[in-house]
């Protein structure tokens, strides 16, 4: 669809008379035929022919792939391909034959247009090339018409038909003329305001078809291509019931987004019973800040993310950082804006890789998509397939051919476009950001007349996109507006959807999958309409290899399938009514929890070197840290055991034990001990670490306790997997699989934590790896040193732990003594700033002062953009923004 903005817009369509003779044909096809596309019934072949070759740098077969983008809406088989390889008699072949011209003066092989006058079949021929046709044939005595010229100066500004008036963005059209009303009618009528002329738009004959330009040249959102797009249910002989549907999605969620606006939408919108989707992107870039973020780091963005879901909303991944050389939101990601091209580093595996980036960051977050949207519609044609294999269903506008002037928007939905993918509209546009209040209100009634406008296609829809950062009462009147017009706003959870990745899967509807497991538990959830989880499965036995099956989800439930490193099973109802006892007599009459004082003792083998010897000095160099004594035990016999409460058994170490040993150890934490050994060892297996056969590359970790920052290894290491039980406690994962590394169990009275792999052989530090190792001790084993002093003053930058629960650092800080907070006061940005209310009134609330930490002159960047009055200037009268 060409435009002169890059990314056009619209539909066009309807009839301007029809005939008794052509209704009755239609009724007794309305009646033979079922009302939903092509159900029960052989799909059609199509051959759709354009001018030249099909090669990408032939313009004239974007026309052409647009026309196949709009019979993926169909029960139809079509061949696309270029006229110069046409061969005598190949359109007998086919069901309908369509052919669309380019050039002005084209001229047709003869051996096509023989063919098209003899034929029996329907033929449509769009656009031009009819001028030759008509030198070398009778089309006056086939055909009932004749071809007049090429009209360039009338300015045909607008199409009638079927009791309606489109506009046309093309002016140009190819003129004909009725000669014999009884062999051919007139469908549609094109006419020019500004010199009254008229001329027929769509002439049809018994077997042939001519629309006088190509509908899909210049289309906004109320032009003549909607004529042409419902016309097509007539032509192809396919009649869909009538229903109109409309969508709105609410665009650019990155993670600077307002919470509480996010919620406040999502409110409004539920509040009427529309359902919505929202477009969110995983990461957000700006190069020249060096700044990028994930949804991680945004945990309360998560939440009103989740909360969204809850109230109704469908979750679209919108690209994955949605920039390529720029900014987040406002540059493309799979093409170059600046150079109008393919990006340089376009690759399937280029693509793949972000992918499953974006949606591995989704899915750790428990954020589902189940539509793709690609960042400005915009992508090459290497591009669209690899998303096509990620997702099912799309819901954008789309490139036809690596060219920006060839993007087309959908009017109905397409099942299956020309790259696999299923393709919801969007055909409205959207609501601008502006100063003037009039131009957002006009903006609105614009949306709603396009809307109207698509009340022409039987089966149409009205889809637009608003921003966060739109007036709500814009978007209630938009909502209002559609709802007033007879449009049903569709939940696209109801529909069939997958997202497909090599080990996982997201589904409504019914769908076929097949994923593949190395080693792992089969997990299955069921989320409801909310959001929640209503139940899960899990595989018997581990699987190594390929599953295949096809699911029937409820109505309006969202279906999970992915790996799991460990099998759960739901509790028993015995088991939940003595959870609710145990927590109910915890609740009432366990006291406050007390902590002793940490009695080490770590096995100790005075013979290692290298990576072994740096294994175990790192255990005594991590309690060190904290001034917590370590007796190294480097006897022949760890001996008696009873002067400790927790001992350290390095890997290396185990090797070197008695049988003696191994009881008393085991002893030891049977009567209550508390025990600490890592990789995979004959102590672990006897303390019941079951390993599995697999083994897993580690290269980066999460701990449980602090998720917001992630642990990167400096050198990955391979670790044996292993069985985690649902009651062990997991205090840190990879965060790849999400396989458990560090793992905390109960035996007998005492307990024993498991590090899956080295503590730290790469130094004597003891940081390297698991720097959050005292905090496991503190809240599994409850040990930590028992002097502290209860006045402390900290000073705090929320830069550094802007992603962290306010909540939890202020109950950190009570736990801690901590009576005074130096808060810095620089982070308020435009669009972001750290929630210092909740923050003071936390901390008063539990007897913590806190003062801001600033270095006057210093102030915010909100601050400083906000009062350019008193920003300092140089001696050019420019603003002066220190860089710190």
């Amino acid at each position: 669809m060409r435009t002169p903005s890059n990314i056009a817009r619209t539909l066009a369509g309807a009839v301007l008379a029809i005939s008794c003779r052509l209704l009755f044909t239609l009724l007794l096809i309305f009646a033979a035929h079922s009302l939903c596309a092509g159900q029960g019934s052989a799909p059609k072949r199509i051959l759709i022919l354009f001018e030249g070759s099909d090669t990408p740098s032939n313009i004239g077969r974007g026309d052409a792939r647009e026309l196949a983008m709009l019979l993926g809406h169909f029960n139809v088989n079509y061949q696309l391909q270029g006229l110069d390889s046409y061969v005598p008699g190949e359109l007998n072949g086919y069901d309908i034959t369509f052919f669309i011209g380019y050039s002005k003066r084209y001229e047709p092989p003869e051996k096509f247009m023989r063919d098209i006058f003899t034929t029996r079949r329907l033929a449509i021929w769009m656009n031009t090339g009819l001028e030759r046709f008509s030198t070398q044939f009778d089309l006056e005595k086939q055909f009932g018409f004749r071809f007049v010229r090429f009209d360039t100066t009338s300015n045909f500004d607008s199409v009638r038909g079927r009791n309606r008036t489109f506009t046309k963005g093309e002016p140009n059209l190819n003129i004909t003329t009725l000669v014999n009303p009884a062999v051919a009618e007139v469908l549609a009528t094109a006419y020019s305001s500004s010199t009254r002329r008229e001329a027929p738009y769509v002439i049809r004959t018994d077997h042939f078809v001519y629309v006088a330009d190509s509908p899909f040249a210049s289309a906004t959102e109320t032009d003549r291509y909607i004529l042409f797009a419902d016309l097509l249910h007539d032509l192809l002989d396919e009649q869909h019931q009538e229903i109109h549907r409309a969508l709105v999605r609410i665009e650019d969620v990155d993670v600077f987004e307002n919470p509480s606006r996010l919620r406040e939408i999502a409110d409004l919108l539920a509040s009427k019973h529309v359902p919505f989707l929202v477009g969110i992107i995983p990461f957000f870039v700006d190069p020249d800040a060096g700044l990028r973020l994930s949804l991680s780091d945004k945990p309360e963005f998560v939440d009103a993310i989740h909360y969204m879901v809850s109230r109704g909303a469908t979750i679209v991944m919108h690209g994955v950082t949605h920039q390529y050389q720029g900014v987040t939101a406002t540059d493309y990601e799979f093409w170059d804006g600046s150079a109008d091209r393919k990006i340089r580093t376009d690759s399937k595996e280029y693509v793949e890789k972000k992918l499953k980036k974006g949606l591995d960051e989704c899915w750790k977050n428990g954020i589902y998509p189940l539509v793709w949207e690609t960042p400005h519609y915009t992508a090459s044609q290497l591009d669209y397939p690899v998303f096509a294999e990620f997702f099912s269903t799309a819901m954008e506008q789309r490139l036809v051919m690596d060219n920006s002037d060839y993007s087309m928007y959908m009017p109905y939905i397409i099942e299956r476009d020309l790259y696999g993918q299923r393709i919801i509209p969007e055909n409205l546009g959207y609501i601008p950001l502006d100063q003037d209040p009039d131009v957002e209100e006009k903006s609105v009634r614009a949306l709603l007349k396009g809307a109207e406008a698509q009340l022409a296609v039987r089966d149409g829809f009205a889809s637009a996109f608003i921003h966060p950062f739109i007036e709500l009462k814009y978007i209630e009147e938009y909502v209002d507006g559609i709802l007033d017009l007879g449009y049903t706003f569709m939940d696209v959870k109801n529909e069939p959807n997958a997202v497909r990745l090599k080990d996982r899967v997201i589904a409504t509807g019914s769908v076929p999958f097949e994923l593949t497991l190395e080693d792992q538990y089969l997990r299955e959830s069921w989320l409801r309409p909310d959001g929640k989880i209503d139940h899960w499965e899990i595989s018997p036995e581990r699987v190594h290899g390929r599953v295949a099956k096809s699911i029937q989800v409820p109505t309006g439930s969202i279906y999970l399938a992915e790996p799991s490193e460990y099998r759960e099973t739901e509790q028993t109802f015995v088991e939940k009514l003595q959870t609710d006892a145990r927590n109910l007599w915890n609740g009432l009459f366990q006291s406050e929890q007390s902590f002793s004082e940490p009695l080490v003792g770590l096995v100790w083998d005075r013979h290692l070197t290298g990576s072994a010897f740096n294994d175990q000095a790192s255990f005594a160099s991590a309690f060190g840290s904290l001034n917590i004594p370590v007796d190294t035990l480097a006897g022949d016999s760890v001996g008696d055991l009873s002067g400790y409460n927790l001992l350290i058994v390095p890997y290396h170490s185990v090797e070197r034990l008695s049988n003696g040993d191994y009881d008393r150890i085991v002893g030891f934490v049977e009567n209550g001990g508390n025990l600490i050994t890592d990789g995979k060892n004959g102590l672990a297996e006897e303390l019941g670490i079951k390993f599995a056969e697999s083994t897993l590359k580690i290269e980066k970790m999460r701990d449980k306790l602090y998720p917001e920052d992630p642990i990167i290894l400096s050198s990955s290491e391979i670790i044996s997997r292993f069985e985690v039980s649902r009651d062990d406690e997991i205090f840190c994962a990879d965060d790849r699989t999400e396989a458990a590394v560090v793992t905390g169990r109960k035996y007998g009275t005492g307990k024993f934590l498991f590090l899956g792999m080295r503590f730290d052989p790469n130094s004597t530090g003891g940081y390297s790896r698991f720097p959050y190792l005292l905090e496991y001790v503190r809240s599994f084993f409850h040990l930590q040193p028992v002097l502290k002093r209860e006045n402390l003053e900290v000073y705090f930058d929320d830069g550094y732990r802007h992603n962290a629960s306010i909540e939890d650092l202020v109950k950190r800080w009570v736990d801690d003594g901590v009576r005074v907070v130096h808060v810095v006061g620089w982070h308020q940005y435009p669009k972001w700033t750290y929630n210092y209310e909740r923050l003071i009134r936390l901390c008063h609330s539990n007897g913590i002062l806190v003062y801001a930490w600033l270095d006057p002159p210093q102030v915010s960047e909100k601050f400083w953009v906000e009062h350019p009055a008193w920003q300092e200037t140089n001696y050019r009268g420019e603003a002066v923004k220190g860089t710190g």
